[in-house]
Formats: C-alpha cells, structure tokens, sequence
C-alpha cells in the first residue's frame, strides 16, 4: 500500500531535528504544545550559567547590566516557542482552507500537494537548521571577538576583558537564542515560497467576496503567528536600547529612525510576502468593476423601463424588484471596496503593535504617563 497523502495544512507542523531532539531529551510531548519545559531548558543553559560564573568573571557586572541579555534570554525565547506553536495551528487552517477553496474551484489536488509535500522537505530538512546553528554560533563568535582583542561589547557596555561569563554568553547563550530566531525565520522563509507558488495558480477571485479580498484573507492567517516571532525581536532590540539609556544617557528620540527603519522591516518581512497576489487582485477588481458594471446597467435601466418610464404600479407592494436593486448595490460597493492587497489595516496595525510594545517602556522614562496618554487620547479623539 503506498504512502498517504499528507495532512491538508500540516506541511508547517511542529517538526524538524531540533523538535526531534526535544522530544529525545522528553522536554516536550508529542503534540509540542506546551513550550514550559523547553523554555526552563533552554534558561538553565543559558541564563543561570551567566549568574553562577558572575563572581568568577572580571567585567561580568557590565554583562549583567545588559537589559538586552535578559530580555533575551528571559522574556525572547518564551515568545519564540510560543510563537512556533502558533504558527504551526494557524498555518495548519490557512493551508487548508486555502486547499479546500482551490479543490472547489477545480484546482487539481495533487498540484497543492506537491507544494505542501516540497515545504514539508524543508521544513525537516536538517541542512537548514544545521545552517541556523552555524550562523548563531558565528554571530555568537563576532559578537564574542569581533569588538577588540580584550574588550567585549554586549548591546553598549563594553566588558574590560574576555571573562567565563562573557565566554559562556558568546559561544552558549546567545548561539541559542540567535539559532531559535533563524530557526523561525528559516520556516517563515518556507511560508513565504509557498505563498509565490500559491500567487502563481490559475485562482478564481470573487470580487464581490465579502473579505474584501477575494477570499484570500485566510492567507494572512499565520502572519499573526508572525507577529510574535517579531515581538521577540522587538523585546531584544528595547532591551539593548534601555541599557543605553539608563547606563550611558541616551535619549529615547535618539533611537527614532532606528525605530522607523525596526517598523518599516517588520511590515515588509511580515506582510510583504502576500503582495504577490496583488496582480491577481487587481485584474480580478477591474474585472469586477466591468462586469457588475454592466449588470448593474442592464438591471437598472430595465428596471427604469418598467417602473418610471411605464409607471408600472400593480404589484409594486409584493415585487422584489427593489430589494434586488438594493442587493445589486450593496455587491457593486463590495467591487469598489475590494482592496488588491489580502490583508487589512487591522495586521498592519498588529505588526506595528508588536514591535512597538516593548519600546512603550522606554518612552516613559521621559514622558510622563499621563501626558502621554493625553496626546494619545488627542491624537485619537
């Protein structure tokens, strides 16, 4: 008997080596859902050496001042777990709904399945994690070497000499957290390839879909999950940001444009994948302007005939011809409203919110609370 066809929306499971040997070291079950036990793992490794080797290491003081290395290896990698456990239920639905739409339409099966059976390859594939890892543990290394013969740089404090503590954050601690993000990176890279070989089906898009998408809304699904790898990102960047500012002085405005550029980046990695289908939205949108268009007029001007220029009035209690004329409108307005992009202000407005999250804090070590919330509440009002 041959092989099963995989699971419609399981091709970005919770898979791979590095789950694989989770499982071996019984830190996760089967499912994978619960992140508790990795993520104690994973600070054992990581954090609570840096604490122990403290008394040991010149200029672990300075190590352990970087807000950055916490946020990091205490608030990032939690999300980062949670954020893969996300994005494997979320995918799961997009990839399904989007398969099952497809089939309706008459799309061979077997075409998605040979993306799904492609994307599930390399999300197993151990060559791209084993690229993950040694890109972390080079990052660790220029991080570790790369600033000067004696000194260290931890995200702006400079550590006078190569000590146990800054030896053990080098080649352990941020390897690790730096091999979690490529990690969910490597899969989100996967997510995005198939949605170019999605963009290049033959796909029916209604205009007059009520998501205002053509039914492809379903697709930004998992940039949700996205967004929380992004949330990561964001509390180490504060972190590094705050330990500038509470220990050298710096200014919050100082770090704007670096925080435009942060936001910028973020909305093109996480929503910039589904512009591929604009082509497809756009000619579907003026397709359906056209064709509602002349719907609209043939229905209207018999409409016209018969109850303005006949002045028809028997019946006109019972008819339904108004309620058609009204339901005619209310489809050519979905027309007008349909955007050429699959998501909405909503995920834009996601995104931005997770990245400027864990820089909130650090805007209140200048601006008052309350005065803050005044120029928000006059902004919105």
């Amino acid at each position: 008997m041959g092989q099963s066809s995989p699971e419609p929306g399981a091709v970005l499971g919770r898979g791979g080596p590095f789950l694989w040997l989770l499982r071996k070291a019984r830190l996760i079950r089967d499912d994978g859902h619960r992140v508790l036990r990795p993520y104690l793992a994973t600070v054992a490794v990581t954090w609570v050496p840096l604490v122990v080797l403290a008394p040991f290491s010149r200029g672990a003081v300075s190590l352990l001042t970087d807000l950055s290395v916490h946020a990091r290896l205490l608030v990032s990698i939690p999300l980062i777990f949670q954020g893969d456990v996300l994005m494997h239920e979320l995918s799961r639905v997009a990839i399904a709904r989007f398969a099952e739409a497809r089939v309706d339409e008459g799309l061979d099966r077997r075409i998605i399945q040979g993306v799904e059976q492609r994307a599930e390859r390399l999300r197993s594939s151990a060559a791209g994690e084993l690229t993950c890892l040694l890109l972390a543990l080079l990052a660790g290394q220029i991080g570790l070497w790369g600033k000067g013969e004696h000194t260290m740089s931890v995200q702006g404090i400079a550590s006078p000499a190569i000590s146990p503590a800054t030896i053990w954050y080098g080649c352990v601690a941020l390897p690790v957290f730096l091999f979690l993000i490529y990690r969910a990176l490597f899969r989100w890279l996967i997510w995005c390839w198939m949605l170019w070989r999605f963009s290049r089906m033959e796909l029916r898009l209604l205009a007059t879909h009520p998501d205002q998408s053509g039914g492809l809304s379903v697709l930004v699904i998992p940039s949700r999950a996205f967004a929380m790898v992004l949330l990561a990102l964001a509390v180490g960047v504060a972190g590094a940001w705050g330990t500038q500012i509470v220990f050298r002085g710096a200014a919050v405005r100082s770090f704007a444009s670096q925080l435009g550029l942060l936001v910028a980046l973020s909305l093109l990695v996480g929503l910039g994948p589904l512009l591929t289908f604009s082509g497809k939205l756009i000619r579907a949108k003026l397709a359906g302007r056209v064709e509602y268009g002349e719907l609209a007029r043939v229905y209207t001007t018999r409409f016209d005939d018969r109850w303005i220029v006949r002045a028809e009035r028997d019946g006109l209690l019972g008819t339904s011809d108004i309620q058609s004329l009204a339901d005619l409108s209310h489809s050519y307005a979905l027309v007008r409203r349909m955007r050429i992009v699959p998501f909405d202000q909503y995920d834009v407005l996601l995104i931005i919110l997770a990245v400027l999250l864990p820089i909130w804090p650090l805007v209140l070590t200048e601006v008052p609370f309350e005065v803050l919330l005044k120029k928000l509440a006059q902004a919105v009002l």
